[in-house]
């Protein structure tokens, strides 16, 4: 299942937003992708989000990892280590 959630930008997503743009075929020769970021990055973010025509929004994308729990797993490893048989 895969799950989107819409929210609006804040600082603590801006390295992934300009990581995204940084791994871009255009923004990887005009993007400074650095941790920290430069100082640049920030004054832009917070003209933008200071700014009241203005929305940043950002999505994030999750996924739910399915798995199948067993114990067959456990009945091959038991022999391996002796204690298959063990009554206690």
């Amino acid at each position: 299942m895969t799950n989107l959630v819409y929210k609006i930008a804040e600082k603590e997503d801006l390295i992934d937003i300009v990581s995204l743009l940084y791994k871009d075929d255009l923004g990887k020769n005009r993007e400074a992708f650095n941790i920290p970021l430069p100082q640049s990055y920030l004054e832009a973010f917070e003209n933008i989000n200071n700014d009241p025509n203005q929305e940043l929004i950002v999505v994030k994308f999750y996924e739910k990892q399915g798995f199948r729990a067993s114990h067959e797993g456990m009945k091959l490893i038991l022999p391996l280590t002796g204690k298959a048989n063990d009554k206690g």
